[in-house]
């Protein structure tokens, strides 16, 4: 299965770490607020995966207590000081036993060894700790959701690996509780170009930038381009 190549991944945004801060969209404040309703200001939290710091920003800035785990370092630096940061992967987290709360994951799931990784998620839990999954994902019922996809597929270079449901149907995580949010992205053509850019497994030359450039001409509204999209949550405890 695609994810047992996470060895090949632990880096492969190590070029793309500044594109993917001008062009990856936060989650949305719903998604936000509905953790902080569930668990205790006083959570404790490792985002695993935690890329360039755009969920651990959000978390920190809610009141968690967040620890930020990748082991990209040019992604790594683009965390903020205020967000304490250490070098490790979801198969090796370096926190001890039974330390955090919750668990959070997000656009990286689909990277991991994800039985390794459920396991070191359950090691590093306290009891009764959660783990959430999540990721952001196009509306490509919509006529621009459609039109981006039909450019991803065009120049593509590798296929796009599998997220959301598609990759947590392995019967992962127990009293799984499901959840969506509307999470539309606004973009200049600079953004759009920044959120093409960090996209892994997509060409980048000059041919792209074009084809989406003329996207945006076509789709925005001035000067600003609304892409559909929602967030997917799966939280629940982890099953090894």
């Amino acid at each position: 299965m695609f994810y047992k190549l996470m060895s090949d991944h632990t880096h492969r945004f190590n070029t793309r770490a500044q594109v993917y801060v001008a062009g990856r969209p936060a989650y949305p404040a719903a998604l936000i607020h509905w953790l902080r309703d569930h668990f205790p200001a006083e959570t404790e939290v490792a985002d695993v995966g935690a890329g360039t710091g755009i969920l651990s920003i959000q978390l920190a800035d809610a009141g968690f207590s967040v620890i930020a785990i990748e082991p990209s370092e040019p992604m790594r630096a683009e965390i903020p000081a205020g967000i304490k940061s250490v070098n490790g992967t979801a198969e090796a987290i370096p926190v001890p036993d039974e330390s955090v709360d919750l668990v959070t994951v997000a656009q990286a799931f689909h990277w991991f060894n994800q039985p390794a990784a459920m396991a070191e998620f359950a090691r590093v839990l306290r009891p009764g700790g959660r783990v959430a999954l999540i990721w952001n994902q196009r509306d490509d019922s919509t006529e621009i959701g459609a039109e981006y996809k039909r450019l991803i597929d065009q120049h593509r270079v590798e296929r796009v690996p599998h997220v959301g449901a598609r990759a947590t149907s392995n019967g992962l995580l127990d009293d799984e509780v499901t959840l969506r949010f509307d999470n539309p992205q606004t973009l200049t053509l600079t953004g759009l170009l920044s959120r093409v850019h960090s996209t892994s497994y997509m060409v980048q030359n000059e041919a792209v930038d074009a084809a989406f450039t003329d996207l945006f001409n076509r789709f925005s509204v001035d000067g600003v381009l609304t892409l559909p999209q929602y967030t997917e949550m799966y939280c629940g405890l982890p099953r090894p």
